[in-house]
């Protein structure tokens, strides 16, 4: 899970590098750089973990959604929406907060399933485009702790 290695950022916050890396501007570059900052090699980590993890995790949110599996829906979209906002992407954490809210009341779940994955489909361009550009950067930067 992503937050299981957040305590990392401050052990390992010490890496240096020459080179400044620019995140993507799609993604929250201030969270981002506030974050990890020039901890790079963690950042790519996190961005790893996110990428192996999530899809499993949002098609099993699908199909809780889709069967009105009200406390499952709960369970799981607050276990992952903190995963969204490692990764730099707040709107998604912010849709998953609001599905557990909607699963919590037993709300309707299938109001924003459509946007919901739509965000999704599209951010996830995003993070592994950036996971990629991580890895390039911290390979030809040393940025490795």
């Amino acid at each position: 899970m992503v937050t299981q290695t957040l305590s990392e950022v401050n052990s390992n916050n010490s890496s240096q590098n020459s080179a400044k890396y620019t995140f993507n501007e799609n993604l929250n570059v201030e969270f981002l750089n506030k974050t990890y900052g020039e901890n790079l090699s963690f950042c790519e980590k996190m961005f790893g973990i996110f990428l192996s993890t999530t899809d499993a995790d949002m098609i099993t949110l699908m199909e809780y959604i889709q069967h009105n599996n009200y406390e499952a829906v709960r369970a799981l979209s607050h276990k992952i929406k903190n995963n969204f906002t490692w990764v730099g992407l707040p709107k998604l954490s912010k849709m998953m907060y609001d599905l557990e809210n909607m699963a919590r009341k037993q709300g309707s779940l299938n109001l924003n399933i459509t946007h919901l994955q739509k965000s999704y489909s599209e951010s996830l361009k995003y993070v592994k485009n950036e996971y990629e550009n991580l890895r390039v950067f911290t390979s030809q930067n040393n940025t490795g702790v």
